[in-house]
C-alpha cells in the first residue's frame, strides 16, 4: 500500500501528504489527538482525576488554568476516554493493595476483635479473576475514606462494622426478621 508507505517512513516525503494521507484515514481519531508536548500533562490529569483530586487541585498541581484542564476530555474525548479508564483501574489496583496492606496491618493489631474483623474481611477478598462485589468507584473512595481515618478513629470504625456483622441475619439479609427459634 503505497500510502503506509509513506505513512510509516516519514523520511524525505511530503509532510502534507502524510497528513492529508492521516486525515483521510481517521478524520476524528488523528485530528483530536493532542500534541505531543499535551500528551504526558493530559495523562497527569487523567491519574489525578482517577484518584479524585477536583479539576482546581490538578490544575494547581500541574501549574495550568483549571478552564484548560476542564476542557481537555471535551477536546480529545477519545484520547481521554482511554487514559482516564487506564488510570481508573490503576487507582483501583493501587486502593485494592493500600487496602490490603491496611487489612493485614490490623490483622496484627493488639485488640483481638479489630485482628479477627480483619483477617475475615481479608479471607473474604476475592481471588485473582474473580470479579470483585463493589465496582471500581465505591472501592476508591471506601479506600480514600479508610486513608483519612487516624488509628482511633479506623479502630472505631473496624469495631462498629464488627458489630453490625454480628447483627445481620444467616440470609446476610440486614432488613430480615429473624428466623423464629424451634423451641
Amino acid at each position: 500500500m503505497v500510502g503506509a508507505g509513506v505513512l510509516r517512513s516519514g523520511r524525505g516525503g511530503s509532510t502534507r501528504l502524510t497528513s492529508l494521507f492521516v486525515a483521510r484515514l481517521a478524520p476524528t481519531s488523528v485530528m483530536n489527538m493532542p500534541s505531543k508536548k499535551l500528551i504526558p500533562l493530559i495523562e497527569r490529569a487523567a491519574q489525578l482525576r482517577a484518584i479524585g483530586q477536583t479539576w482546581d487541585q490538578i490544575a494547581r498541581k500541574m501549574h495550568r488554568s483549571g478552564d484548560d484542564i476542564r476542557r481537555w476530555p471535551k477536546r480529545f474525548p477519545e484520547f481521554w476516554e482511554t487514559v482516564i479508564s487506564e488510570s481508573r483501574r490503576e487507582a483501583v489496583c493501587e486502593a485494592r493493595d493500600e487496602g490490603v496492606t491496611a487489612l493485614r496491618t490490623l490483622a496484627r493489631s493488639k485488640n483481638e476483635k479489630v485482628k479477627c474483623s480483619a483477617s475475615t474481611k481479608l479471607a473474604g477478598l476475592p481471588k485473582d479473576g474473580e470479579k470483585p462485589t463493589a465496582t471500581p468507584e465505591e472501592l476508591v473512595k471506601f479506600i480514600q475514606f479508610l486513608e483519612g481515618l487516624d488509628d482511633e478513629e479506623l479502630e472505631s470504625f473496624m469495631r462498629e462494622d464488627e458489630a453490625q456483622e454480628q447483627t445481620v441475619p444467616p440470609s446476610g439479609d440486614p432488613d430480615a426478621a429473624d428466623p423464629p427459634s424451634a423451641a
